[in-house]
């Protein structure tokens, strides 16, 4: 049995209709949640979470539910990377920020 804490996700975040381009490069763990993706990401921007987000990853939406706001099926603290099956050159959406519309694109650069 291998031991999943050695293995990692290179990935390129990119904020899309942004010039100059904005983007950060960066390693997580295949174990790491929808969750803690999001912290990760609210870190490498400088941001402090403080506006809604959602993940769009192989057709279907994760975030973090409120209430008497956005409602997500699956629950962001149990669902990790490695359980989406993604691998390289895979792309997902990660928004943030509803009324600025600041989409950015999250490709899997190497497993």
């Amino acid at each position: 049995m291998t031991n999943q804490s050695n293995k990692v996700f290179q990935l390129r975040l990119k904020l899309s209709g942004i010039s100059p381009m904005i983007w950060r490069r960066f390693l997580v763990p295949c174990d790491i949640t929808i969750a803690e993706l999001h912290y990760t990401i609210q870190i490498l921007m400088g941001w402090f979470d403080d506006h809604l987000h959602c993940f769009s990853i192989k057709g279907k939406e994760y975030g973090i539910s409120i209430s008497q706001g956005t409602h997500f099926r699956d629950n962001p603290h149990q669902v990790t990377l490695e359980n989406l099956e993604l691998r390289s050159k895979d792309k997902f959406l990660y928004e943030y920020n509803f009324n600025a519309n600041w989409r950015h694109e999250i490709r899997v650069e190497k497993c």
